[in-house]
């Protein structure tokens, strides 16, 4: 039997990595593999050996690479999938929290008042996800 994936979705904010982390925890708890999503309609293809300096994507890949990062020097026995998507977030979430037992996406809300009212992914998947799903404000 395969274990469960756990996915975060990434946007490059703090509160993000805040829910990233929260879903690696979860992970590590679990004993499930942790998949760090970030999805970007801009997304380039690129040959695997292109210059750092042409790398069209270096904005994305260092979204997933923060991520992973903090993860493993909280959990470096944990397995991470680095998931980059050249899809608008919603469907590419949607697609996710299909194929993942949990789905967890940070509120990017700065006030209390904000934190309070879902930003707008996070409106889009009160009504749309078909797996549980976790805002971490």
């Amino acid at each position: 039997m395969e274990p469960e994936t756990i996915t975060a979705g990434l946007d490059g904010s703090t509160e993000g990595l805040a829910a990233a982390l929260w879903a690696a925890d979860e992970a590590h708890r679990r004993g499930a593999v942790l998949r760090l999503l970030h999805a970007w309609i801009m997304l380039a293809a690129q040959a695997p050996d292109t210059a750092p300096e042409r790398d069209q994507n270096v904005f994305a890949r260092e979204v997933v690479r923060e991520a992973t990062d903090a993860v493993r020097e909280r959990h470096p026995q944990l397995s991470v999938i680095e998931d980059l998507v050249g899809d608008e977030p919603e469907p590419a979430l949607l697609r996710a929290s299909a194929e993942s037992r949990l789905l967890v996406l940070g509120s990017r809300a700065l006030t209390t008042w904000e934190s309070f009212v879902l930003g707008d992914v996070s409106l889009f998947f009160l009504a749309r996800a078909p797996g549980p799903l976790l805002f971490f404000v």
